[in-house]
């Protein structure tokens, strides 16, 4: 299932919104939630974003270079296994990264994926998401990472809403590394 929907408000910037398997309008009464789905359920959904991708890649005809992907949370490890599955090299935000340090899959699709631009941005507080930044940059050192850290700003997309300097920083950022070349 996928959604065009505007979250970022920036200029020429499209952006596509995947509903995952067991999450938002993919739950009903016919589909499981997450906390249900069967290991081979939850294992499908990098691929889901690596179709998500070919979409606008392959098939909308996206030029692939001012394609990113932005994830908060555990879609973040979700979205490593994907880019590394898919051999994309799109442009990454994390925000609030939350990674499985005992997901073998994951720790080598961080490990093995190109070191493509990625931002990780999180609140100091939040005490999850500077473990899941340490899993990252411990796995593979990357020599394009970017990190912002904000004060009291909550976790994922709460960011923008507390600290409205993040959603401008993650803007700039995404026209940054969008831009044409």
């Amino acid at each position: 299932v996928y959604k065009r929907q505007q979250l970022l408000y920036v200029d020429d910037v499209t952006t596509l919104e995947l509903d995952l398997r067991g999450h938002g309008g993919s739950r009903a009464d016919s589909l499981l939630s997450y906390d249900t789905l069967t290991p081979q359920q939850r294992d499908r959904m990098p691929d889901d974003v690596v179709a998500a991708y070919q979409l606008l890649a392959d098939s909308l005809g996206f030029d692939e270079s001012r394609i990113a992907v932005v994830t908060e949370g555990n879609a973040s490890g979700i979205v490593e296994k994907a880019l590394f599955r898919g051999r994309i090299g799109a442009s990454v935000v994390h925000l609030s990264p939350l990674f499985v340090t005992t997901d073998r899959d994951l720790l080598n699709a961080i490990a093995f994926r190109a070191d493509s631009p990625t931002l990780v941005a999180y609140s100091r507080e939040d005490l999850e998401a500077m473990r899941g930044l340490k899993v990252f940059t411990e796995t593979k050192e990357r020599t394009r990472l970017e990190t912002r850290v904000y004060r009291d700003a909550g976790h994922g997309t709460e960011l923008f809403r507390r600290d409205p300097k993040s959603l401008v920083d993650v803007q700039s950022w995404l026209l940054d590394q969008l831009a044409p070349r």
